[in-house]
This record gives structure tokens, C-alpha cells and sequence, in this order.
């Protein structure tokens, strides 16, 4: 009988992990899951365009748009809170030239004109962002960007959805959605160190239970997809795994003694990694669907 990495997690956290902080766990456990995962498949959807052709590789490229936004944004105030912040720095000079590759390739690629004007919003949108991120990082600056960040997220998100609909292959919705998980984490982490930091609002606490509810039900949906192969689904079980001590770690942001913010960042990290092996796994199936549709009508 097939066993799934979720249940086992839930039996080692109520029989014996519970008296653990949620911080150690975290650590624990993304070394040693993700480590095997980087052993066997260590590729991201930064593969996907050279990898991909066609909606595939537009459908990535409009979701690691918004993947990135949030991610910067996200790194922007770690550097705020002096979180990792060299670290934070390099990653988002690293995130700045994939969004410019993702943008200036959606840019030369043959869309309608409809989304033609979307993207160059979209474009427009990510400029804006970029010239507030050269400025000097104050409260107000950041603030800035992360209202911009959401605004990107919120433009490529729509792109993303036109490609797909002009998509046949039924495993191009999972794709899209994979890629949004990718969003919503970088989104979650960033919303949760803001709280850490002392943002104490109402909508704030608002926005990281939305988040919260929409990952879950996402993630949930993704792994009854009927489309899943055997390698989907083994990838589907160490996210949830991961998942399911990152969402500890959300739920316990109250509680000083298990909660760490730099765990939850690094964390958000790996979980974006196994999504985007998720999502190149998913735009793979969708190639190989779209190739066998050409050859049938040839």
C-alpha cells in the first residue's frame, strides 16, 4: 500500500516532535527532504523557457513573473530586519535578472494583442518596482515595493491565466497552479516576517490567513489531479511534508520560543524549489501532450 510522507509527518509530530520547537524541526527536516530531492532532480522552472516551447514555456514565464515579485519582496524585508541580509542581497540581484529574462522573453514571443497589452503593464508594473528597489531601503520605500510586488503579482497572474487558456493540454492548469503555490509561499513569508516585526494590524493578520487557506486548498487540489504521474506525486508528497511544518511555523508566530524567522525564510526557500521541480515536471507533460496532438494532425 502506498505511503504518503504527510501522514508520517503527523504521526512524528503528535507521538514524539511535539515537545521539539517548530525552528529546530524546520531546519531538520528541510535539510534532510530536500536533500534527496536535490540529489535526484535538481532542476527549477528557470529551465522551463530553454526546456519548454510554446503556452508551456509562456505560462512559466508569466508565473515565475509573480513568483519573483513576491520573492523580492520577501528578501527586501529580511535586508529590512537585518535578516540574512548579504545573503538576501545576492538573491535579489539573482531574482532582478530572472524577472528581466522572463519579461524582455515574453516580450519577443508571438502573444495576442490582448495580452500584448497586458504585458506591457506587466512590464511597466515590474519598472516601477525595480526603480524603488535601487532606492534607499527605508520603512516607507519598502512599503512601496510591496504594494507594487503585489500589483506584479496581480498582472502576471492574469497573463499567466490567458496563456493557459489558450492551452489544450489539461496538465497546463496544474502548471499554472504550481506556479501560483510558488507565489503564495513567497507571499506568506513575506507577510509573516512583517508581522515578526512588529506590524500587529488586523489586515495584516487577515492576509496571512487567506494565504494560508489558499495554499492548503491548492495544494490539496493539486494532489488529487487525476493527470498526476507516479513522479508527481512523489514530489506532491514532499511539499505537503515541508508544507506541513512551514504552516507550524506560521500558526506559532505568537509564541517567541517556537518561532524563528529566519527558519520560516530559508524554509520558504526550499518549498519554492520543490514547486518549481513540480512545475517543470508539469510543463514537460503538457510539451509531450501538445507534440503528440501536432503529430496526430499532421
Amino acid at each position: 500500500m502506498e505511503k504518503t510522507l504527510a501522514p508520517i509527518a503527523c504521526r512524528l509530530w503528535n507521538g514524539y516532535l511535539k515537545p521539539f520547537t517548530i525552528a529546530a524541526l524546520l531546519g531538520i527536516l528541510a535539510g534532510a527532504c530536500f536533500g534527496s530531492l536535490a540529489q535526484a532532480a535538481p532542476a527549477t522552472t528557470a529551465r522551463i523557457s530553454a526546456e519548454s516551447t510554446g503556452i508551456s514555456g509562456q505560462i512559466a514565464s508569466a508565473g515565475r513573473i509573480r513568483q519573483q515579485a513576491q520573492r523580492i519582496a520577501k528578501l527586501y524585508q529580511q535586508i529590512g530586519m537585518g535578516l540574512d541580509a548579504e545573503r538576501a542581497r545576492r538573491q535579489v540581484i539573482q531574482a532582478t535578472r530572472q524577472l528581466d529574462t522572463d519579461i524582455s522573453g515574453l516580450m519577443r514571443s508571438t502573444v495576442t494583442e490582448k495580452n500584448r497589452q497586458l504585458l506591457e503593464r506587466t512590464s511597466t508594473a515590474w519598472e516601477t518596482m525595480k526603480r524603488n528597489g535601487g532606492q534607499p531601503l527605508t520603512p516607507q520605500n519598502r512599503e512601496h515595493i510591496f504594494i507594487q510586488a503585489d500589483e506584479l503579482a496581480l498582472l502576471s497572474g492574469r497573463l499567466s491565466t490567458q496563456f493557459e487558456l489558450g492551452s489544450s493540454a489539461p496538465t497546463s492548469r496544474l502548471l499554472d497552479l504550481a506556479l501560483r503555490q510558488g507565489m503564495l509561499v513567497q507571499r506568506l513569508a513575506r507577510l509573516y516576517l512583517t508581522a515578526y516585526a512588529g506590524d500587529k494590524s488586523t489586515g495584516l493578520r487577515v492576509d496571512i490567513e487567506q494565504a494560508r487557506r489558499e495554499f492548503s486548498a491548492a495544494l490539496d487540489e493539486l494532489a488529487t489531479a487525476p493527470e498526476n504521474s507516479e513522479t508527481n506525486r512523489r514530489t506532491l508528497d514532499l511539499a505537503r511534508t515541508q508544507w506541513f511544518f512551514f504552516e507550524q511555523s506560521i500558526a506559532s508566530m505568537n509564541d517567541p520560543e517556537s518561532s524563528n524567522p529566519k527558519h520560516v525564510a530559508t524554509s520558504s526557500e526550499r518549498i519554492l524549489e520543490v514547486l518549481d521541480e513540480l512545475s517543470l515536471q508539469y510543463a514537460k507533460a503538457s510539451d509531450t501532450l501538445a507534440s503528440g496532438r501536432s503529430e496526430r494532425n499532421s
